[in-house]
């Protein structure tokens, strides 16, 4: 795959000339790439096809989707990509397919498609996250570095994002700038020095146009206020919240933990008014033994 003179493994007349063809030869090479499988001991294919395998691939879409032979990849543990320039990324094994042989590999090189606000429903906000794609088979604490080598952000959800007609799959990624001000007081302490914000223990999800309870803490302040799944959350603090975010921010607003947030439910046909007094959700973890 080497370019340069005097690295090609085959002799000069056999080597492509581009003048020769009626495509883009340069466009074609570059769309193939080498790739390198290191698959278990224990593996079932292991004894018959190795443990370490190499071959190449194709690319066939801009997301890195690359196309090889299936036995490449079976089993695979780690899976390396050159390109033909020599850049190095990792990839994983996508599919298999036994009845025709091909096999797909993505390539762990991941772009950022979006930056927008994320709420999840177990009371948590971002102000800003970032999404990409393609998504990370191992989403949980990876790395987002940037071209210039640094840390971007924490790998933390695995996320579908519905564009167009399709659906595109892809992580959500805590950005790294919002550690700086509480790593000092989290490497000391264990938390941040900021007070702790009220937590109901309410695991909400947007249901349509309304705000529906989808679980319950066991034992936590929502549940000890007798709210029930499917509930649905008309007003916090005598106000209707716009979305997830907006309900999380409201019930933060209240004040510090174990701040009375008053709630308007909707449950089924009767409409019902109840004040929850949060707690700080660290309480309710076990703490780590320090020896």
């Amino acid at each position: 795959m080497a370019k340069k003179e005097g690295e090609w493994a085959f002799p000069l007349e056999m080597r492509p000339r581009a003048e020769e063809w009626r495509f883009d030869l340069e466009h074609a090479l570059d769309s193939v790439v080498g790739l390198r499988a290191e698959i278990p001991e224990d593996a079932f294919t292991a004894q018959i096809l190795g443990t370490l395998r190499a071959g190449s691939g194709v690319v066939i879409r801009d997301d890195g989707l690359i196309l090889t032979i299936g036995y490449l990849i079976t089993e695979a543990s780690t899976i390396w990509i050159t390109t033909n320039n020599g850049l190095v990324v990792g990839g994983f094994p996508l599919a298999y397919d036994q009845a025709t042989g091909l096999g797909l590999v993505h390539s762990l090189k991941a772009t950022v498609f979006a930056k927008r606000e994320f709420a999840g429903y177990w009371e948590y906000v971002l102000d800003e996250a970032l999404f990409t794609a393609p998504a990370h088979p191992q989403w949980g604490g990876a790395a987002l570095i940037g071209a210039d080598g640094k840390l971007v952000g924490i790998g933390s959800l695995l996320v579908q994002e519905k564009i167009d007609a399709g659906t595109l799959q892809g992580n959500m990624i805590v950005p790294i700038d919002i550690l700086a001000p509480i790593l000092d007081d989290m490497v000391k302490t264990g938390r941040s020095n900021r007070p702790p914000r009220p937590w109901l223990g309410l695991y909400v999800t947007e249901a349509g146009p309304r705000l529906v309870v989808a679980g319950l803490a066991p034992g936590g302040p929502a549940d000890k206020a007798r709210i029930k799944v499917g509930d649905a959350v008309l007003e916090v603090a005598g106000a209707k919240p716009t979305s997830l975010a907006d309900l999380f921010r409201r019930v933060w607003a209240c004040g510090n933990s174990g701040a009375r947030v008053a709630l308007k439910l909707l449950r089924e046909t009767t409409t019902k008014e109840v004040t929850v007094t949060s707690a700080d959700r660290s309480d309710f973890l076990k703490k780590p033994h320090l020896h």
